[in-house]
């Protein structure tokens, strides 16, 4: 929430609500038909938001991360964080091999967040300018055993001057090999 506005995911749309009556001020609807939206965080003026796309009967994967202008509901910026389209089976419905399974945790101008299930297939750390998009910073060594191969990130990432500490699915939080933040 901020001071004009809940933002919140209902029925695959976002919702502006006014925070003193709840009605309700804007719809965002999802970018495409079939489309709906994920996880969402609002940031200065931006609303970030992943974007999860219908494949028929198949299934529903994270497909990609976006930013809006949260007044307007403009597209700023859209990022692919799947380096290839694969999918698993996952609870009888396929999804993508790397869905963005943390929050995007936005610091001093960058987007932080992470894709990817399996550490044998690959998980990725992402730093973007949050304003533009552009990639900053990718990690994606965490699936050469280096002594993080039980690594699936999930949850909230948190980061600090000089580390980004990564959830590994719900087993407590990584800091190693990621490196320091931009």
């Amino acid at each position: 929430a901020v001071p004009d506005g809940i933002y919140l995911v209902h029925k695959g749309r976002i919702l502006k609500l006014d925070p003193s009556n709840g009605k309700q001020l804007a719809v965002f609807p999802p970018p495409a038909a079939g489309d709906t939206w994920g996880r969402i965080r609002v940031q200065d003026n931006l609303l970030i938001g992943t974007v999860h796309r219908t494949l028929g009967k198949r299934g529903r994967v994270p497909a990609e991360l976006q930013v809006l202008d949260r007044q307007t509901g403009k597209l700023i910026w859209k990022f692919q964080a799947a380096p290839a389209t694969r999918q698993f089976l996952s609870y009888g419905k396929m999804i993508s091999v790397w869905p963005v399974r943390t929050d995007v945790l936005v610091d001093k101008g960058e987007a932080y967040f992470s894709a990817g299930v399996f550490p044998h297939e690959g998980t990725y750390v992402y730093t973007l300018d949050a304003n533009t998009g552009k990639l900053k910073w990718r990690n994606d060594t965490q699936s050469e055993d280096s002594g993080q191969s039980n690594l699936a990130p999930g949850g909230h990432l948190m980061v600090t001057r000089d580390q980004i500490w990564v959830p590994k699915d719900f087993r407590g939080y990584s800091n190693m090999p990621y490196g320091a933040p931009t």
